[in-house]
């Protein structure tokens, strides 16, 4: 792609995605054509040869566009669109329409379904007030699922954290991920980054409430439908890395730099740490050399030098490889092929089955015991086979610990889905388990020729062994 019209923008920028086709998806932002038009738009154009040629460019969204893959070589498009009516010179103004209270929404989320030939299939409002200018980042939960972070925005300007599900065919309403309660009355420019693998899901955002800026996550093991406490990623099962810019203590200290940290649910984190830093020089002999005499070095300020006495042999200093405060005196870096190692050799493990006892100092078993034990063995071999061919011994107990916790729920089917032997349903809030939403849930085969799209219906919903969400007992309520 090549024209004047492309702009540069540090917080908005350009996107590279590849369909579950193998088709390159690229978008980018240009300006508006004509002299006196304001604003920008997003593009994107097509690549069925790995970039080698493109499709014509194509308008796709406003601003702070993101992509997600889909089965069948489709796309999913959010971003941030005015709330202005169309127009040259009202297309990307982040006021509150003219006439209406400064905190009127200004802005909102929307979404579109792309097809693989770049065709719109449908196209969604999934929040109508969002934050004026704030990222937007999607995250792929698998079968068709994604998650979608973004800045939200309130009537009293309150601008946290706020998620929405789009399940196979349908977005669910929006919902607070963390109630950090910022109150700001401008755009912070800083939007969520989120990230998926499996079930696995990782948020993390920047707020500055109460007055102290903070970069924060959250962790979800169940797709997004739980989520763990919030872990304070600028304090001092899977796990989550996230970065960030970190700004000077001081305005007359060092400029900022990029951070880093995992956090591990439940609360836990690793210290922060910067992936610019230095290491430590390597030592440049895995001898250490002698120590300098005591009256060449150096004394701290304010320090009174004592008179050396004869003794023993000073030690060598610590490694330079050491961290600070240790007392090593070797190298334990490993060495180059071809260098003897300084180090003794590091002793074999011992295996967990080892004697831990000499062979020699251990009772030895007379004759009489060594038949008691041989004819006490002979005795229970029987036993131990029988149990292993009845399956009622122990097959109760494992019915039991496999059965499923069921909970009852009451919702509305949106869609159904018989190649996948599912529901799309749109329910109620289940106390305690899921909050209200639209999600999609295997059924049992003969509940697809009972149930259709808009019947209301409850069932008892629970998760199999496979961690797969299902519904059983369903029945549907007869419209009165």
């Amino acid at each position: 792609m090549s024209t004047t019209q492309l702009i540069e923008n540090w917080a908005d920028f350009a996107t590279l995605a590849v369909g579950t086709d193998g088709q390159l998806w690229a978008q980018w932002f240009q300006s508006r054509a004509g002299e006196d038009a304001h604003g920008y738009d997003g593009w994107c154009a097509r690549s069925r040869d790995g970039g080698a040629t493109w499709s014509t460019p194509a308008p796709l969204g406003h601003e702070f566009v993101s992509l997600a893959p889909l089965s069948g070589g489709r796309v999913l498009a959010v971003w941030l669109e005015s709330t202005h009516p169309a127009g040259a010179d009202a297309g990307h103004d982040h006021a509150a329409p003219a006439g209406k209270d400064a905190a009127a929404p200004a802005m909102r989320l929307k979404s579109r379904l792309l097809a693989p030939d770049g065709s719109t299939l449908q196209d969604w409002v999934v929040d109508p007030d969002v934050c004026t200018c704030c990222q937007t980042t999607l995250a792929h939960l698998g079968g068709d699922r994604v998650v979608v972070a973004y800045r939200g925005h309130t009537a009293d300007e309150i601008r946290d954290q706020r998620l929405a599900f789009f399940n196979q065919s349908i977005w669910g309403p929006p919902r607070p991920l963390h109630a950090d309660g910022w109150k700001i009355p401008a755009c912070p420019v800083n939007g969520p980054a989120a990230d998926a693998r499996g079930e696995s899901l990782a948020i993390a955002w920047f707020t500055a409430a109460h007055d102290t800026a903070r970069v924060q996550a959250k962790l979800s093991r169940d797709g997004g439908i739980t989520f763990g406490p919030a872990l304070p990623s600028t304090s001092a099962g899977p796990s989550a890395a996230s970065t960030w810019s970190s700004s000077p203590t001081t305005p007359r200290s060092s400029p900022g730099s990029r951070r880093n940290r995992r956090a591990t649910p439940p609360v836990s984190t690793s210290a922060a740490s910067s992936p610019t830093a230095r290491s430590p020089p390597r030592c440049s002999s895995p001898t250490p050399a002698p120590p300098a005499p005591a009256a060449s070095r150096a004394s701290p300020p304010g320090a009174t030098a004592a008179p050396s006495s004869a003794g023993p042999t000073p030690r060598a200093p610590p490694c330079a490889c050491a961290p600070r405060g240790s007392t090593r005196r070797r190298c334990a870096r490993p060495q180059r092929p071809g260098r003897r190692s300084a180090l003794p050799p590091a002793p074999r493990p011992r295996s967990k089955f080892a004697l831990r006892t000499p062979a020699s100092t251990l009772p030895k078993l007379t004759p009489m015991k060594q038949r008691l034990l041989l004819a006490a063995l002979l005795l229970l071999s029987p036993v131990a086979a029988l149990r292993a061919q009845d399956p009622s011994a122990h097959g109760a107990n494992a019915a039991k610990t496999a059965a499923p916790k069921l909970h009852p729920l009451k919702g509305v089917v949106v869609d159904v889905f018989a190649d996948k032997q599912s529901l799309l349903v749109k329910h109620e809030e289940v106390p305690g388990v899921m909050h209200a939403m639209t999600m999609a849930f295997h059924v049992e085969a003969s509940v697809l020729a009972q149930v259709k799209k808009g019947d209301a219906i409850t069932a008892l919903m629970g998760r199999d062994e496979n961690k797969k969400w299902i519904l059983r007992d369903v029945k549907v309520v007869p419209k009165s």
